[in-house]
């Protein structure tokens, strides 16, 4: 099935019949569910999240769809790619989609705001949140988030009102927010930010915010859901307490920035027995994939930390993603 979509795409004829979509929605909500867990295995539900987010992803190629419902798809895939592991997914698919977010600047028109007809339409505002956040693209999330800030703030200037909370508008400005405290979480690691967003996004389920956005609750379902893996992936939680914050925003901090890891590297920075940090680790052998889904990979012979710091660099082949490429790395 998965194969003639994918042979049907590279014809450019993007067809992913209903059935087949049905499906995607299906397996997508078993995984969200909180009773699964309980259900299924941990690898049915990862590969139940990986094929729902593959079948949404050749979907979205359809460039005919409305907006709001390759919006849809494009949040679906990126959370199901989120909970399969495959995070440099996540990130390809808001590339797929970002011209539809008002307020995006093309980096080849700086400072020209790609124009969206639903520019004053907020009734997508919250899942355009939740695409750029789970693209893990801070520079692009802060500058969205600017302007859906002065968006709301004069929005609610012309309602006479000091913020959108209990509105119909309030739970998109919840969900803004949310994205804009998780960014910061995974940049600079303040933990009073993780709380805040957790507090926002409840605020949505729960009506505090406001009603009537079906959107916005259904993004901030899934971003609570994905809030733990988020934070214990972040570079901040997996370095030793004693890391200076220079080493982690060294990451955080670069283009394209490096927020969270794989599984098997956090697995790596959380062994007890040759754990890289550790300067008892006498050598390495790493094997490195080119990419989230490819089975071929590169294996790397490292010698002690300590040594390799003194000798300021270590050349690796031509395949090795260059650091802080998190679309490639391992």
């Amino acid at each position: 099935m998965l194969a003639d979509i994918e042979i049907r795409a590279i014809l450019n004829r993007f067809e992913v019949d209903d059935t087949v979509l049905a499906t995607a929605w299906y397996l997508h909500g078993v995984c969200a569910l909180p009773e699964a867990a309980e259900l299924y295995t941990p690898v049915r539900r990862q590969r139940a999240a990986a094929v729902s987010a593959h079948i949404f992803d050749l979907a979205l190629a359809d460039v005919n769809r409305p907006s709001a419902e390759r919006l849809s798809l494009a949040f679906a895939a990126q959370t199901g790619y989120r909970r399969a592991g495959q995070d440099p997914n996540a990130t390809a698919v808001f590339r797929q989609v970002a011209a539809l977010l008002h307020g995006y600047r093309s980096p080849n028109t700086p400072g020209l705001p790609i124009p969206v007809s639903e520019s004053n339409d907020f009734q997508t505002l919250a899942l355009e949140a939740g695409v750029a956040f789970l693209g893990l693209q801070t520079a692009d999330v802060r500058a969205l988030v600017r302007h859906w800030r002065r968006e709301l703030s004069s929005l609610a200037a012309d309602l006479q009102v000091p913020d959108l909370t209990g509105t119909m508008f309030g739970p998109a400005e919840a969900v803004v927010h949310a994205v804009r405290l998780l960014a910061n979480f995974l940049t600079y690691g303040p933990g009073d930010r993780l709380d805040r967003a957790r507090t926002a996004l409840l605020s949505v389920l729960d009506g505090t915010a406001g009603s009537g956005d079906l959107n916005a609750r259904w993004v901030a379902a899934h971003l609570l859901d994905l809030l733990g893996d988020l934070a214990n992936s972040s570079l901040h939680r997996l370095l030793p307490p004693d890391t200076p914050h220079a080493v982690a925003q060294a990451f955080t901090l670069t283009s394209p920035p490096v927020l969270t890891l794989w599984p098997p590297q956090r697995e790596l920075l959380t062994r007890p027995t040759a754990n890289p940090l550790d300067p008892a680790t006498g050598r390495l052998l790493i094997s490195v994939p080119t990419s989230a889904e490819e089975s071929d990979r590169t294996a790397h012979h490292v010698h002690p930390p300590r040594h390799r710091a003194r000798a300021g660099h270590l050349r690796l082949p031509s395949t090795q993603p260059e650091p802080g490429d998190a679309s490639r790395a391992a």
